[in-house]
């Protein structure tokens, strides 16, 4: 499967974030439940940097190009941290059918072709 440049672009920035990460140990054994309401921590953290995006990009800020930089860059970090929760809790999910003897669950095959 031929990946989408901002698929690819996004997944490089999830997989920083991972390794940042790795001394905490994986996910494998976190409780769906546990990694659901950091999911919903990291949501609420989304919308308040691009809230303090939208303050800088409404006020005298424009001119400031370091500020709305870092402003940028949070909404991105948290979307990253919203994105991986999502993932672990779907890599969990998957984990669990195996367990219970099913094929692990593929929406897509490998194989298959991104549009353009």
């Amino acid at each position: 499967m031929n990946l989408r440049p901002e698929v690819s672009w996004f997944a490089r920035q999830m997989e920083r974030t991972l390794r940042k990460h790795d001394a905490k140990g994986g996910w494998d054994g976190c409780e769906i439940s546990d990694l659901q309401c950091a999911l919903k921590r990291e949501v609420r953290e989304m919308r308040q940097a691009i809230m303090f995006l939208r303050a800088a990009e409404d006020r005298a800020y424009r001119n400031n190009t370091q500020l709305r930089r870092s402003k940028l860059e949070r909404v991105i970090e948290e979307a990253t941290d919203v994105a991986n929760y999502a993932m672990m809790i779907a890599d969990n999910t998957n984990r669990m059918a195996e367990l219970h003897g099913l094929d692990p669950v593929s929406c897509v095959p490998d194989d298959e072709e991104a549009p353009r």
